[in-house]
């Protein structure tokens, strides 16, 4: 069967938030088809995952270094899997169709996003952040479907026609989309920039801000980002005024992005700074991150606040960036800070055109991406506040390097390493932990990249594997000496959300090792002392030791039962929590994160105040 999907582009690239492919062969040799069961559970769970999103395409027949394989299932099993949207999912979805490639005959399932939340008979909500699949409540992912669909400023109708469009831009995106299409206005279709009415086209106001071939076509009074200069590190008024405006850039929101970058990249002065193991010049504010930062508040804003734009103010010691409105909807800014992956977006077709046209990689990334980019350079994590209907995000410019911290550096440049082992060490010295989805964020190598350098700095004793499953992570090993450093620099930790990721990897089959070496093990929050603590616990502990454990651990910040479990070597969250956590939530030691709601489907647990001799906000 045909299909408009560009096949061997989907191929070729990475998997994240649009695409997924999978292998349908397993065994030494690869030759023995996977199991059937195994195979429709994982075609339920994902395109649900997908049509809870955006959409997306899963693939079926392909390893994973992109070398199609096919299957080698008879005929009636085939069909069976192509059906599993349309039997096993509520409502049901398109059914899968064959497609031939380089002689091989892959299972293809093109997932449009759905209006109204999907879900897996018998198995929840999944919905699709990044290149993992995570259960939601269905008021939660309805909530967000509406946000985008409906009251989104993008989503209204425009006034302006195919005509007003800048049609190489447009053909630019189609060439990244994936797509194989007979002409733009079906693309656009595709993409819900326009709607056909009785023949009418009408163009969605998220045309206009993508492909506007005149600032003036914007029909929006302040789509705009001004770029200030601050002689100094605060404003100053009228013989002393210290303000410069640099740059005011009008036009569709991709020229906006380029002509920021273009016109904020020379103010950035370049001191000699860490980079690997090594000092040199590079600008004051890591690339990546603020970078990051700016297409996050283009592409994120609330559009239908119109009484202003963007701006970034560059301060002698910080750079700020403000966008208008609120965060979208589901998110808060402990959320991204902690650095946790999230798809989430008040402007969904947007988006979804910025990462056709290329400006942005795929949902889920950027603030992981943006905290990296500050920790190899053992800089202060950025500061977001929101107030006023204003989002900021402020990047500080000066380096904290302690001098236990240089002494630790220098006993590394003997190794000899390159720049991607130089910055996982480093992110093992600010966080006490690293992972396969920290070391990407950090280097931009993809999953077998970043895999293969992280075993490399394992085989020389430099790191070694904790965890399992979706809790693998590395900690510094025997040949590094004692890291300390959580204990040195204090710099709060992600605060993975793995008890998500858990119950889907049972269906994911044989190409588990991806996800579980991307998700981050929740020992990487703990300061060394505790973290120590909680390994020498084990299932034959008895209670009070394990209660005591459980309260250190505790005291650094909110854990949910299934973090718990895989700290404490217990296989059953559920009897953690009703043999131990409920009871100590009973006797004031333990306090939930939702104590008007016990069975929350978010529950965590934190040390309660009399524990802590603080509250734990």
């Amino acid at each position: 069967m045909t299909t408009r999907l560009d096949i061997a582009k989907l191929i070729r690239d990475r998997e994240g938030q649009y695409s997924e492919r999978k292998s349908l062969l397993e065994g030494k040799s690869r030759t023995e088809p996977r199991d059937r069961r195994a195979v429709r559970d994982q075609v339920a769970d994902v395109v649900a995952a997908f049509a809870n999103a955006d959409g997306g395409v899963l693939i079926l027949g392909v390893e994973d270094d992109g070398t199609p394989t096919g299957h080698r299932y008879p005929t009636d099993v085939v069909d069976e899997i192509l059906r599993v949207p349309q039997i096993r999912l509520m409502p049901p979805q398109a059914a899968g169709v064959r497609v031939s490639f380089e002689g091989h005959e892959l299972l293809v399932f093109d997932v449009a996003a759905a209006p109204v939340p999907v879900m897996v008979v018998g198995n929840g909500y999944p919905c699709r952040v990044d290149d993992a699949c995570v259960k939601h409540p269905a008021e939660r992912i309805q909530a967000w479907k509406t946000s985008g669909q409906i009251e989104s400023w993008e989503a209204r109708p425009s006034n302006r026609t195919v005509h007003d469009l800048d049609m190489e831009l447009v053909a630019q995106a189609i060439a990244g989309a994936r797509l194989r299409v007979d002409s733009p206005l079906e693309y656009l279709a595709q993409r819900r920039f326009v709607d056909m009415h009785a023949g009418r086209v009408v163009l969605r106001r998220a045309a206009e801000l993508l492909f506007a071939a005149k600032p003036w076509f914007i029909d929006h009074a302040r789509a705009d980002v001004r770029i200030l200069r601050i002689i100094g590190t605060h404003t100053e008024l009228g013989a002393r005024h210290n303000v410069e405006e640099v740059a005011h850039i009008e036009g569709c929101v991709p020229r906006l992005i380029e002509q920021s970058f273009q016109s904020i990249t020379p103010l950035l002065r370049k001191p000699r700074r860490l980079r690997g193991l090594r000092f040199q010049e590079i600008p004051e504010y890591p690339t990546r991150a603020w970078q990051e930062a700016i297409v996050n508040a283009v592409a994120h804003r609330d559009y239908s606040v119109t009484g202003r734009g963007i701006e970034v103010w560059l301060y002698d010691d910080r750079l700020e960036i403000q966008s208008p409105g609120e965060l979208p909807l589901g998110i808060s800014p402990d959320d991204l800070l902690s650095g946790q992956r999230a798809h989430v977006s008040r402007n969904p077709r947007l988006v979804r055109g910025l990462v056709d046209l290329g400006v942005m990689r795929d949902l889920g990334e950027g603030w992981p991406r943006i905290i990296a980019g500050m920790d190899v350079q053992f800089l202060a994590r950025p500061e977001l506040v929101v107030a006023q209907r204003v989002v900021q995000v402020t990047f500080r410019n000066a380096p904290q390097i302690t001098p236990a911290d240089a002494e630790w550096l220098s006993r590394l440049e003997g190794w000899n390493l390159n720049d991607a082992q130089s910055q996982a060490m480093i992110l093992v010295r600010r966080r006490g932990a690293v992972s396969n989805a920290d070391l990407r964020s950090a280097t931009g190598l993809d999953t077998l990249q970043a895999s293969a350098e992280l075993r490399r700095l394992c085989k020389q004793g430099l790191l070694e594997a904790k965890g399992a499953g979706p809790a693998t992570y590395y900690v510094a090993g025997p040949m590094a000496g004692e890291m300390g450093g959580n204990e040195l620099l204090d710099y709060g930790g992600f605060r993975p959300n793995t008890r998500e990721l858990e119950p889907n990897t049972r269906e994911l089959g044989p190409n588990t090792r991806e996800l579980a070496e991307s998700a981050i093990g929740p020992a990487a929050r703990l300061p060394a002392v505790t973290r120590r603590l909680a390994e020498s616990v084990t299932p034959k502990t008895r209670t009070l030791r394990l209660r005591s454990v459980i309260r250190e651990i505790c005291r650094h910040g909110y854990w949910t039962g299934a973090e718990l479990a895989t700290l404490l070597q217990r296989r059953s969250p559920e009897h953690l929590v009703r043999d131990h956590l409920s009871e100590m939530v009973s006797d004031g030691q333990l306090q939930l994160r939702f104590p008007d709601h016990p069975n929350h489907p978010d529950q965590a647990y934190t040390a309660a105040s009399t524990e802590t001799g603080e509250g734990n906000a």
